[in-house]
């Protein structure tokens, strides 16, 4: 199998993207892509994958043998080295790798012996996966695969996906780096070689517990660390709040309830322009009764609350509004806003489809392209429209007790995305970080058909609602369609 597939294969695929995706966030170990509907129907189909009966642990054990297999008919070269990494399948020494392409970066830079921070440039990567995929299409449709052999999937839990998986979430390590090590293996790093030997028989101290000065001085020191980190630190920065549980760039994150800056509310809203629109990951097969349900609540909270609590999310735009009121006894800045975000295909179970009968008629504040790698905060048009740079061109200060209210939307033409916000704030004696969220959730949004754009179309949903001014009764409701024939 060639890895330059030429001009046969059809970037604007459904297929093409749907194997794209699979290098999303942590690739083929995110256990998020295993247990919910993302995969869609044709690659499911082609990789014998029940996406109703199988468990998350057997579809990510399919999806991995069969990329192993194609990457098997490929010739070892730089650009299926690097593919591999993409998809975050495991290294040479049986790791897996980083949260996500440009993570793995650096690890791509030691591939072929290379020097350390002289890999390859995000394009390079673009297009040596976007090769790799051409050629993996073709193969596909060529040599239709043969279902993943019993042995593969022999452990596989029927209820959870495979512990290595699910620690692969966790792990902050950069790549190229040793595996951490075992509890064992870090209690005797601590001890600078006072290690009990393989042979030490047991009940025998161990050379450090017969020098209990060692033990002392020891134990004052961590109490002297917990003591700077629990009480010291947040009173540095000027800020009453709980202690930082972990730090982002090298600056805690402190809790945004009682943090220098306080988000006081957090609420999605439903943009104007959204109408009554939102994607599924599953059929929702609406009775009568439910239908009429639906289309008395359409233009309420309440339909908005129940989409969300059907795992439903925002078409394109996901805006959040946060109420934030000064918390420190002196001026605090945010001086810069960003995203945590992980994406995959788009929802492409259910598209109720009701667009509004106008636009956005305010301007609200700032937005970030969630189709970029590296997203950054712009100013949001009324229209949708992203622009500039907002932290460079905006200044955002708070006094003590002062309230601003900031409107964050996060935009997908291509993607389903979960996401937090990350408020970077200077208080004047140090810098922290807020994270905002939806009560512990991450906030979502989806991209969904627009009736030109070559990476989602109303066919490819599985079943379809038209209404808002759609509507084919011309009163608003939703009706059923069938999104193999409907056309904008």
């Amino acid at each position: 199998m060639a890895a330059d597939a030429g001009p046969e294969a059809d970037r604007s695929s459904p297929l093409w993207r749907a194997l794209q995706a699979l290098t999303n966030g942590l690739g083929v170990q995110d256990s998020g892509l295993y247990k919910s509907n993302a995969l869609i129907p044709e690659l499911c189909q082609i990789w014998h994958i029940d996406i109703d009966n199988d468990s998350p642990a057997a579809i990510q054990a399919k999806v991995t043998w069969h990329l192993e297999q194609l990457f098997s008919k490929l010739s070892a070269t730089p650009q299926s080295d690097i593919a591999r990494v993409c998809f975050n399948l495991r290294d040479s020494q049986g790791r897996f790798l980083k949260r996500n392409l440009t993570g793995r970066r650096e690890y791509i830079s030691h591939l072929g012996g290379r020097e350390p921070g002289r890999g390859p440039s995000t394009s390079t990567i673009q297009r040596s996966l976007a090769g790799i995929i051409d050629a993996f299409l073709l193969e596909i449709r060529r040599n239709p695969p043969p279902p993943t052999p019993d042995e593969v999937l022999v452990g596989a839990s029927p209820d959870v996906l495979p512990a290595q998986i699910i620690n692969s979430q966790h792990d902050t390590r950069s790549l190229g780096e040793k595996p951490a090590p075992s509890d064992l293996e870090s209690a005797g790093a601590a001890t600078a070689g006072n290690i009990v030997p393989a042979d030490t028989p047991r009940g025998k101290s161990s050379p450090l517990f017969k020098r209990p000065r060692l033990l002392l001085t020891i134990a004052v020191a961590g109490i002297g660390v917990l003591f700077a980190t629990t009480w010291l630190l947040p009173r540095a920065i000027g800020a009453k709040h709980n202690s930082p549980s972990q730090t982002l760039n090298g600056h805690p994150v402190v809790s945004a309830s009682n943090g220098p800056v306080r988000v006081t509310s957090v609420a999605d809203i439903h943009v104007q322009s959204q109408g009554q629109t939102f994607a599924f990951p599953q059929k929702l097969s609406l009775t009568a009764n439910q239908l009429v349900w639906l289309n008395h609540k359409a233009s309420t909270r309440e339909y908005i609350n129940w989409a969300l609590a059907n795992n439903g999310a925002f078409p394109d735009d996901g805006a959040v509004q946060i109420d934030l009121r000064g918390g420190g006894a002196r001026a605090t800045v945010i001086n810069d806003i960003e995203i945590d975000k992980q994406c995959r295909s788009p929802l492409m179970g259910t598209l109720l489809f009701g667009p509004p009968g106008g636009a956005e008629g305010k301007n609200i504040q700032v937005g970030f392209n969630l189709d970029q790698r590296f997203p950054v905060a712009q100013d949001y048009g009324i229209y949708g429209d992203l622009s500039g740079n907002y932290i460079q061109e905006h200044h955002i200060s708070f006094m003590p007790g002062e309230t601003q209210t900031l409107i964050v939307h996060a935009l997908t033409h291509r993607y389903y995305c979960e996401y937090r916000i990350l408020l970077k704030i200077d208080t004047g004696r140090g810098v922290v970080y807020e994270k905002v969220d939806d009560h512990g959730k991450p906030f979502v949004v989806t991209a969904t058909p627009d009736g030109v754009s070559r990476y989602i179309r109303f066919s490819d949903y599985k079943e379809f609602y038209v209404g808002g001014i759609l509507s084919p009764h011309h009163d608003g409701t939703f009706v059923k369609e069938d999104p193999a024939k409907w056309k904008l």
